[in-house]
């Protein structure tokens, strides 16, 4: 499980270095995300003691939700701005981003922190 682990941290940080120097490009990049996820969301799936069919998707949610938390802060602190900032409202923001602009920043933190509880504590649950 570590290598899911440092994969997933891997990710996380080629994406912030990657975004930093080179224009975003929402649409294309998040199959990336999801390309580069794969080898974490098999190796998490192996460690859990559920069938494939119901490990598989939980490790998928709680891989997405960690990545999304995580990236965003980062990504967000290395720019120069605080942890919860969501952007400007640009034509090209991410879906994801316009989502997390129209609603209130409790609620931005609750869905992402809340999101992370979850499907962390749901995964430990299966060891």
């Amino acid at each position: 499980m570590i290598w899911a682990i440092i994969i997933t941290l891997v990710i996380i940080a080629v994406k912030v270095w990657y975004d930093y120097y080179h224009p975003v490009l929402h649409t294309k990049e998040w199959w990336y995300m999801a390309i580069a996820s794969t080898p974490a969301i098999y190796l998490f799936t192996q460690a859990s003691a559920l069938p494939w069919y119901f490990a598989a998707p939980l490790s998928a949610a709680m891989i997405s939700f960690f990545i999304w938390l995580m990236f965003d802060g980062v990504y967000n602190l290395v720019r120069g701005f605080n942890w919860w900032f969501t952007g400007s409202n640009d034509p090209d923001d991410a879906k994801t981003d316009n989502f997390l602009q129209s609603i209130d920043l409790w609620l931005h933190k609750v869905i992402k922190v809340g999101g992370n509880a979850i499907f962390i504590t749901a995964y430990i649950i299966t060891l």
